[in-house]
């Protein structure tokens, strides 16, 4: 096996820069990407912008395939679309834009008047959306050409961010007020809601349940989708690297197979005990789905069967010793699902109202408290939409609705690609396992906005990269790992020569017998 280090100078790969930067970008987003606060975000977004210019300059020396193109496409649609909505326009043909009139009667009113005339109805809510997804194009761009090495050191990164998060989550659980875990996690909700008023001096704590978080996560379910995309990841990096040790009857490759393994087995229990519901069927409907993965390997039937049963039973377990307390939830707040479905009605509402075109990237909030709310009117006010389609549906309307589809499109030839592809090398496998992830993501989008979040947006950057990779892959590829080098094919090559013609080139590395 070659050492851990030879992913460094990787001919087949990214820069060392490169690579750097996006791992820290992915510890980044998995550490402060998933509260409440701005700052988090921030320290990310800067961070993905040198990746973003340097992983573009990454591109420019490959070949693009068919897939990329559709890709790069859909980066400069939603570059487009933010632009439109943000270009200056005069103040009657914005009066004339439906629930526009509405809104500046109102504004007169109040004695006020705004302050730019665009199609967006907050232009700074727009960019920093815009910027917001930062961190996903830049996770991509990277990924994409990472070599075999490269990506097994980043998945290993990210299962040990992500497993350090979810014994963090695991032990403040059960710390008392006086223990140090429970400090620093009063300390991180506080900190959040300070950097909050940074920016809006009239924020205040959301009113949600004391229990609503997980470690640093503000809400539990965010973070159980995020262990739940995570699952196919460490169940395909675990077929992987066995395959690799079946084929090449190294004993290091099972090692690491079996760590990806128990990875896997934490994933389905910290799934289980953040107590979402939503993790709840999204890890062991993610699991089952990548047991898919194994009639592909080449595996036998009987060892297929076996592999299966003990995926199975790991998940009877998980749900035996830490699950009860999530099904009772099932029961017990059904209230907390039928306002969802009021949420989605008013934003539907919304969307009507102001028409094809929306009303902004970022601008829902204003946007929804335009029309009368079918949930009633409640307390606290509703930042989002509960429900990622909905939202985009009100603040792009038909454009928005035209990127979505586009990029369900690149997604199911991606996928279709990946599947349907004759071949057990690390990238293809791990293109299964992404497609998985990805459509973890859009199932639970459907009730949630887990896109919304830093965390998961970033690692939704690398599961496409993986995707796109494992698609576009030439069958007469090899795997990276563990074989030589194109410069070492090329001096073996050379030697190979200069032996059949009698002269013996020196070697630069002396070897004795």
């Amino acid at each position: 096996m070659a050492p851990l280090a030879s992913f460094w100078n990787d001919p087949d790969g990214i820069s060392p820069p490169v690579f750097l930067l996006a791992a820290a970008v992915a510890i980044g987003a998995l550490l402060l990407g998933g509260g409440a606060g701005w700052l988090g975000d921030t320290v990310v977004q800067l961070l993905s912008l040198p990746l973003f210019v340097l992983s573009g300059l990454e591109w420019r020396r490959q070949a693009w395939k068919a897939g990329d193109w559709m890709l790069l496409a859909l980066i400069g649609g939603v570059l487009l679309l933010g632009a439109l909505q943000l270009m200056p326009i005069s103040a009657d043909v914005w009066a004339r834009l439906p629930g526009r009139a509405e809104l500046l009667a109102d504004l007169h009113a109040a004695g006020l008047r705004p302050v730019t005339y665009s199609l967006s109805l907050n232009p700074v809510a727009t960019e920093r959306s815009l910027l917001w997804l930062l961190p996903a194009v830049a996770m991509l761009l990277a990924t994409r050409w990472m070599s075999w090495r490269q990506t097994r050191v980043l998945l290993i990164v990210l299962f040990a961010t992500i497993i350090f998060l979810l014994g963090f989550g695991v032990m403040s659980k059960t710390a008392t007020n006086s223990d140090v875990l429970a400090t620093v996690r009063e300390s991180v909700a506080q900190t959040n809601l300070a950097l909050n008023s940074i920016s809006d001096p009239n924020a205040s704590a959301p009113a949600a349940p004391v229990d609503s978080g997980f470690a640093v996560y503000s809400n539990r379910n965010h973070f159980a989708t995020l262990l739940a995309m995570t699952i196919p990841l460490a169940l395909g990096a675990a077929l992987a690297v066995w395959r690799r040790s079946d084929r090449d009857k190294k004993n290091a490759f099972a090692t690491q197979s079996l760590m990806f393994v128990l990875v896997l087995i934490g994933l389905l229990i910290g799934v289980v005990e953040t107590k979402s519901r939503s993790g709840f069927v999204l890890g062991p409907a993610a699991l089952a789905a990548g047991l898919l993965m194994f009639p592909r390997m080449g595996l036998s039937r009987k060892l297929t069967w076996l592999a299966v049963g003990g995926v199975l039973a790991i998940v009877a377990i998980a749900v035996i010793l830490v699950g009860s307390g999530t099904l009772d939830r099932f029961f017990t707040e059904s209230a907390d699902l039928d306002l969802r479905w009021g949420i989605h009605a008013t934003t539907l509402d919304a969307a009507r109202h102001f028409g094809v075109l929306g009303s902004g990237l970022g601008t829902f909030v204003e946007a929804y408290q335009q029309v009368v709310p079918h949930e009633g009117y409640l307390a606290a006010y509703v930042n989002h939409a509960h429900g990622d389609y909905h939202e985009l549906w009100l603040e792009t309307g038909w454009p928005g609705a035209a990127l979505l589809i586009a990029f369900l499109g690149w997604y199911l030839q991606a996928s279709f690609k990946a599947w349907t592809r004759k071949s057990t090398d690390a990238p293809v496998v791990l293109a299964r396992a992404a497609s998985i992830a990805i459509l973890v993501v859009l199932a639970h989008s459907y009730l949630e906005y887990p896109l919304r979040k830093t965390a998961i947006l970033a690692l939704m950057g690398v599961v496409c990269g993986l995707l796109q990779a494992g698609a576009q892959r030439n069958d007469k590829q090899r795997t990276a790992l563990p074989s030589p080098s194109v410069r070492g094919q090329r001096e073996a090559a050379s030697d190979a020569a200069s032996h059949a013609s009698g002269t013996d080139a020196p070697d630069p590395i002396s070897i004795t017998h």
